[in-house]
């Protein structure tokens, strides 16, 4: 039989083996399925309402059959929505919200205003919602858990009537932990409905054929196709799976009586189904299929197919999307190194169809089980990719949604999970489809319950252990009598590289609206000052609002700067927090008090911002020997800056100062210009560049551009004199070169009046 070859070419073990590993082969899949519930249900209640993409469409969608007890109204819409999706789902999800209030449509709920407006979370376009508060909302993701369970527990009964149970359980573990399935399997959407019922008709589709089934028994393939098309349009194209069923079983018996009996229960089982569907969209208005809102059949049968060369360039966006998007707008990809493992599992596992022969036991090749997976598979690829040609000449650019292809995921599963073991041995291919199996399961894990939770922060509430460690102010910052800033801890902090800043919040009584926390970061510049980065957001990177914090709690609220201002060298520089309220669609800073004392600006702490490298001076303005002071600074470089208006004349210097070791005190620079005759003609005396860098904030290796311009500008001087001193006792830095100390503790910089830069220190 068909079976039986099958079973030969892809080996199970032993019968002896078999016994040992009869009790724990379903503790394993009952295992996985717990996993699986685990993960999706950690993302239903910890991913943001409407986070994942269309999912306030989807949801309004279901609130209207809940609503009114009918397909929703095509023609009251006012936007592109999913009013038009086939059904089941929604129904389906709908009646899981029959136990909750009547929920509101996703447009009567609250806005974030600053929904994808800041670097860190603020993924969440509304205001959050807790269970207690929408429990429709988390019913509905609910029931795409449960037919994700449905659609996995019928893979692998089905698996493993014609594949060893180690077979099966992988295969089921790489389409739940495939990362867009579990994502979604934790959200309002058809897409998993569609892939769960595709699991389901492929899988028994090809069970029912290589076991030569009774044709009545195709009735049931027919059925789940009509679910399956119920879900989503896109599943259309498993209609392919009768035709292919019919040609196996002719294969089989060169008979046509059975093959046609089998398509003919088929077509009965998904006909008044799918039936009533095409009717429904009739009676709308619509087109008959229900499909012209979101897929532009007429464009696609008129697209030269020459159009899919465009797609290169844009098929790794594609795979992204259709991988891993835990966000929407494309916020929500993995780490790079996710998307190259599963590409080099899919290529490695399909290539192992290449040694399929040669690692059978029997001559016999079954080959309905790769091209019935790959051909439907196949048909809805090369019609998704064509629909996505049509955005790219008008828009220079495709609208990837790679969800699209999750119906293929089952079928991707099988082809992986076969072609793989056929690398192996007989002697190992059960322990490594074990192994392989809990692989995805890991991953599943990592991301539900690790990745995830910090892709969507939120502020933590803080235990009493915890506050007592934290290092506090003196005295708190005091916003309008409602909340106190205790503390601020700030990573180190570099140009062009995200930090972490975190503030530590008490909540000091009720509060009765949501207030936007205003981070800056503040480069105190004359004669104002530059903001270097802001944030805006509600606490807990939108996830936190104050209207949540209960009286005596306090929360760590996590931030993200990237200071982005050009840089002299490490700088100087000031955290400022402000909160905001509403106050008639303008934003107004709360009153901040201090010791007392109105704060303003409400300077939290000050922070030191570095290059990301040292900075270089030109080497042309490099000091041949470096002057250094005393054992903590060196003079590394001089550069003149020619005056504008005659030649010869200078407007000023740049010093280019290395520090060598911390230095404790702020000292202050010196630079005096003199003429042939010793006599003084200027001087400029102050911090180090304009004082944005004072000393005390260099560390061993910092490299400090320090410009100094002469206020009697431009003059002619034949030389200069630099150094540091303590501006509290004027006792200047010991000045030495090559070991040997320099008179006046200075280094005496002999100027080219003729504009070359003559940098070599005169002793």
């Amino acid at each position: 039989m068909a079976s039986a070859s099958l079973k030969h070419n892809l080996p199970d073990i032993p019968n002896s083996s078999r016994r040992l590993w009869a009790p724990r082969r379903h503790i394993l899949f009952i295992a996985v399925l717990l996993i699986y519930s685990a993960c999706t249900v950690q993302i239903a209640f910890r991913l943001p309402a409407f986070a994942s993409p269309n999912e306030a469409l989807h949801y309004e969608h279901l609130v209207l059959i809940r609503k009114t007890g009918r397909l929703p109204d095509l023609h009251s819409s006012v936007r592109a929505d999913e009013r038009h999706q086939p059904p089941l789902y929604y129904a389906l999800a709908a009646l899981f919200t029959l136990p909750f209030p009547d929920p509101p449509l996703d447009t009567e709920l609250p806005s974030n205003p600053h929904f994808l407006a800041t670097r860190i979370g603020n993924l969440n376009p509304i205001v959050p919602v807790t269970p207690s508060e929408l429990p429709a909302l988390y019913a509905a993701r609910l029931a795409s858990t449960a037919l994700g369970l449905l659609g996995l527990i019928g893979v692998y009964i089905g698996a493993r009537r014609i594949l060893p149970d180690a077979y099966a359980l992988l295969i089921v573990s790489l389409t739940a932990f495939q990362p867009m399935v579990l994502f979604l399997s934790g959200t309002i959407n058809n897409d998993l409905a569609a892939t769960a019922f595709s699991a389901l008709v492929v899988t028994w589709s090809i069970v029912l054929t290589l076991q030569k089934a009774p044709p009545r028994s195709f009735v049931a393939i027919g059925m789940l196709l009509g679910f399956a098309m119920l879900s989503k349009a896109n599943t259309v194209f498993l209609l392919l799976l009768i035709p292919l069923s019919a040609f196996f079983l002719w294969v089989n018996t060169r008979r046509w009586r059975k093959p046609s009996l089998a398509a003919t229960w088929a077509v009965a089982g998904f006909a008044p189904l799918w039936g009533l569907w095409l009717a429904a969209n009739v009676l709308r208005g619509e087109d008959v299929f229900g499909v012209s809102r979101s897929v532009p059949i007429q464009a696609i049968l008129t697209a030269p197919l020459t159009d899919l060369l465009l797609l290169p360039p844009h098929l790794e966006v594609i795979f992204r999307t259709f991988w891993f998007d835990w966000s929407i707008g494309g916020v929500g990809f993995a780490p790079g190194w996710l998307y190259a493992l599963s590409a080099a599992g899919i290529v490695a596992g399909l290539a192992g169809w290449l040694f399929y022969r040669r690692n059978a036991t029997m001559s016999t090749w079954t080959p309905a089980l790769p091209v019935m997976h790959a051909i439907w598979a196949v048909a809805l690829v090369g019609v998704y990719l064509l629909t996505r040609t049509l955005a790219i000449r008008p828009l220079g650019g495709v609208i990837p949604e790679g969800r699209l292809l999750l119906p293929i995921v089952p079928s991707l599963a099988w082809l992986t999970a076969c072609g793989w073991l056929c690398w192996w041995s007989a002697r190992w291919r059960q322990l490594v489809a074990l192994l392989s199996a809990l692989a995805p399961a890991l991953l599943g894990v990592f991301f539900a319950f690790f990745w995830l939770p910090d892709h969507y922060p939120q502020a933590q509430r803080l235990t009493p252990s915890a506050i007592a460690a934290l290092n506090r102010f003196e005295e708190p910052l005091l916003y309008d009598d409602a909340i106190a800033l205790r503390g601020v801890k700030a990573e180190p902090l570099y140009q062009g590289k995200i930090t972490n800043v975190t503030l530590h919040w008490e909540t000091l009584r009720r509060i009765e609206q949501n207030y936007t926390v205003s981070l800056q970061l503040l480069i105190p510049t004359s004669p104002s000052w530059t903001v270097s980065d802001r944030q805006h957001s509600y606490p807990g990177a939108g996830l936190s609002p104050t209207q949540r914090w209960q009286a005596g709690d306090w929360y760590a609220d996590r931030y993200q700067l990237l200071p982005a201002t050009a840089l002299n060298g490490p700088t100087r520089a000031l955290l400022g927090v402000w909160l905001l309220e509403d106050a008639g669609g303008q934003e107004a800073p709360l009153t901040v008090l201090r010791g007392g004392q109105i704060y303003d600006p409400p300077i939290a702490s000050e922070v030191v911002i570095r290059p990301q490298e040292p900075l270089q001076p030109p080497a042309e303005h490099m000091l041949a020997e470096p002057v250094r002071f005393g054992d903590v600074v060196a003079l590394i470089g001089v550069e003149w800056l020619p005056a504008a208006s005659a030649e010869g004349e200078i407007a000023g210097v740049v010093l280019w100062w290395q520090a060598l070791d911390a230095i404790p005190n702020d000292y202050t620079v010196f630079v005096h210009a003199t003429d042939a005759n010793a006599a003084l003609l200027t001087q400029n005396d102050g911090p180090p560049n304009f004082g944005l860098s004072p000393t005390r904030l260099w560390a061993p290796g910092d490299v400090i551009r320090d410009e100094r311009l002469f206020a009697e500008s431009p003059i002619t001087a034949r030389n200069l004199l630099v150094g540091l001193y303590d501006p509290h006792n004027l006792k200047r830095l010991p000045a030495y070169t090559e070991g040997a100390g320099l008179p006046e503790d200075a280094a005496r910089l002999t100027v080219d009046v003729g504009g070359a830069a003559q940098t070599s220190p005169i002793r």
